[in-house]
């Protein structure tokens, strides 16, 4: 691990311009593998075998055989559940495929070669008459002796994605696993029918997606579908807006905001960054706030009209700020970018792949591994806008920060944004960008009638 974390830091500090946003993979050969008997992936269960965490199959295997057990009392139908897992499939597949997993490999002498398929990741299955055979099983509602035995394990799970380790061929890339999500209605907990709705296709797709990407090889990650609680996002999905009395309009926002992110992937932060491509949504600090005002007007030479917005786009080395109002929109160039100093990194890994390999050199097998990693980096440094010269402060990766409402002691909210530009003005750090700003961290209660966060269970995964 030590190894590993040495090659991130010093791969950064050689980056030029927005260094600590290249993707950076790995190619680690001659290690080792340590016994396991079977393990949850990305459940915290710690790295005890190579295959820990990884993808589960690879796409010169061929199809997965896939089979799925549903209860009678499970609300969902069959033709509905083989739809959720197929769409499931290709959700994660075009991920992959827009964040440019494999759009770098470099053999040993550093010549790029095309990159091989016993490390891409399977999507293509096939469903099949469930067997002891069958690489893949999901389970709803369903609970026979290997699913209670995975069970003991855990603490009051409501799904899980268990990878049997003494099934894994890993020459081969095939293994053997199972996905089990829980039916509401066999639990005692009175609002588990209400919260989790899986003959609502949407918030059956979400959980589905959770753990297929564990299958992926996608480990937690907070504010993205890998997040390792779904309870806030479906509970409050789940609120009634009909309701008597109203809900607060900060509350109605919230609801329909947490319903845009049912079933996809990134939602206040990104699980994958996609090389050396940018294309940020988000604001200049808070709405309404002082800094947002006075960045605005640094730019426009007045004040804001209506809503602010901002757009961060980059290719290679090229940069353009794009900020807008209701009345106006307009494009900054970010150029002549010197990173000055690297000032904090925290390496993480998403979608590691993992294959035992012949390697002729050595005459004998060895554990090839690729990894994606995501990043929390923080940078400083110099560039011009508009041949004005700023110092800036970079950061990719969480930005938490709470504050109170005018007037009040009681109503607090907490923002995140995994990318974030400040600039220098009079010794203070003002925003000049922070994507996805918001309140999707906290819920805001307003009044009895609102969502209590409380009385929801907890998904544990």
């Amino acid at each position: 691990m030590k190894k590993w974390f040495l090659v991130i830091l010093i791969s950064l500090v050689s980056f030029s311009s927005f260094a600590g946003f290249k993707e950076i993979k790995l190619h680690v050969k001659k290690l080792h593998q340590n016994k396991r008997g079977g393990g949850m992936d990305g459940g915290g269960t710690g790295g005890m075998r190579e295959e820990e965490g990884a993808a589960w199959f690879y796409q010169d295997h061929g199809a997965i055989s896939v089979c799925y057990k549903i209860s009678p009392t499970f609300k969902a139908s069959e033709n509905e559940i083989r739809s959720t897992i197929q769409e499931s499939f290709k959700t994660w597949s075009d991920y992959v495929e827009a964040k440019g997993l494999y759009s770098e490999y470099y053999d040993d002498d550093d010549n790029e070669i095309p990159y091989p398929n016993y490390l891409k990741i399977a999507h293509e299955i096939k469903f099949e008459t469930c067997s002891k055979d069958t690489e893949l099983t999901f389970y709803f509602g369903v609970e026979d002796q290997r699913i209670k035995d995975i069970k003991e394990g855990l603490h009051n799970p409501k799904g899980f994605a268990f990878r049997d380790y003494k099934d894994i061929d890993a020459i081969k890339g095939t293994s053997k696993g199972v996905v089990w999500i829980f039916n509401p209605l066999d639990t005692p907990e009175p609002y588990d029918d209400y919260i989790f709705k899986w003959e609502d296709k949407e918030y059956l797709q979400t959980i589905v997606n959770h753990e297929v990407g564990h299958i992926f090889g996608a480990h937690h990650e907070d504010d993205t579908i890998m997040r390792e609680s779904l309870e806030s996002l479906f509970s409050i999905a789940s609120v009634d807006l009909s309701q008597s009395p109203p809900v607060s309009q900060a509350t109605k926002e919230l609801v329909l905001k947490y319903r845009s992110y049912l079933s996809k992937i990134d939602h206040g932060a990104t699980l994958a960054q996609s090389g050396n491509t940018y294309d940020y949504k988000g604001k200049i600090g808070i709405t309404g706030s002082s800094e947002e005002q006075m960045t605005f007007k640094k730019f426009f030479n007045r004040a804001p009209i209506g809503d602010v917005s901002a757009e961060f786009k980059g290719q290679g080395q090229n940069f353009e700020l794009i900020i807008a109002d209701d009345k106006e929109r307009k494009s900054f160039v970010i150029k002549e970018f010197d990173n000055s100093l690297l000032t904090g990194s925290n390496g993480k890994n998403q979608f590691k792949r993992v294959r035992k390999v012949y390697d002729p050199d050595w005459d004998e097998y060895d554990y090839e591994i690729e990894t994606h990693f995501q990043f929390v980096v923080s940078m400083l440094g110099r560039g011009k806008i508009n041949n004005q010269e700023f110092t800036f402060q970079l950061s990719l990766g969480p930005q938490y920060f709470g504050y109170f409402d005018k007037g009040s002691n009681e109503t607090s909210k907490l923002g995140s944004g995994s990318f974030s530009i400040h600039y220098l003005n009079n010794g203070d750090w003002v925003p000049l960008f922070i994507e996805s700003i918001g309140d999707y961290s906290e819920v805001i209660v307003e009044d009895s009638t609102d969502i209590d966060p409380m009385r929801v269970p907890v998904i544990k995964k």
